[in-house]
């Protein structure tokens, strides 16, 4: 089985997550080819630097102006109806992710930003037709994970599946499983160990 697992530098979130599910598949299926793709190491510097960038610094010095943005695009009936034209913008500036997609041809996309989804939709039903797994690393669901390509979604809390249902996503394609993070957290620490290595008692 090819599994690709498709995230964006926007935040260290997104990453950490994506990080955390190649960890736990290869773990879990060694025989499976698994794959990690961040869409911004296959566009120009300059559009990586605007994205990526741009992100953290609107985040840092103008957060009120973020919140702004967030919720004046946090509306699924706006988003369905600018949905053609975000699908092709996506598809048009991620021309190497869609090469990628066609040559690599997975069975299964995990996606942990909605932008690959966006170019997923875009390509659906020209070209390799594979589960595609949104997995939320919000809390809260914005408008923008939800696309018509999602085959599964898997959310952090209860909430947030009822806030997709509310949403009219069917309840039986989310699946709460809590946000992704690394095996490390969950492994046990010998506590007379670490008291002895920074002289506790």
């Amino acid at each position: 089985m090819r599994i690709l697992i498709a995230t964006v530098t926007a935040g260290g979130g997104h990453l950490q997550a994506a990080a955390a599910l190649e960890e736990a598949w290869t773990t879990l299926h060694p025989a499976h080819a698994v794959k990690r793709v961040d869409l911004l190491d296959l566009v120009p510097k300059l559009q990586r630097k605007v994205y990526a960038e741009g992100y953290v610094k609107l985040i840092a010095h103008a957060p009120e102006l973020y919140e702004l943005i967030f919720n004046k695009t946090d509306n699924p009936k706006r988003l369905r109806e600018l949905g053609k034209f975000r699908r092709r913008f996506a598809e048009h500036t991620n021309r190497k992710f869609v090469r990628l997609l066609k040559q690599y041809a997975p069975d299964v996309v995990l996606c942990t930003h909605f932008l690959p989804l966006e170019v997923l939709g875009a390509i659906k039903g020209k070209g390799p037709d594979p589960f595609v797994v949104c997995v939320v690393t919000d809390y809260e669901a914005h408008a923008l994970w939800m696309e018509p390509a999602v085959d599964l979604y898997c959310v952090a809390a209860e909430e947030t599946k009822a806030r997709l249902v509310a949403r009219e996503i069917d309840g039986a394609r989310i699946a709460v499983t809590g946000i992704p993070i690394g095996a490390r957290f969950s492994q046990r620490i010998d506590s007379a160990v670490v008291r002895r290595r920074y002289g506790l008692r």
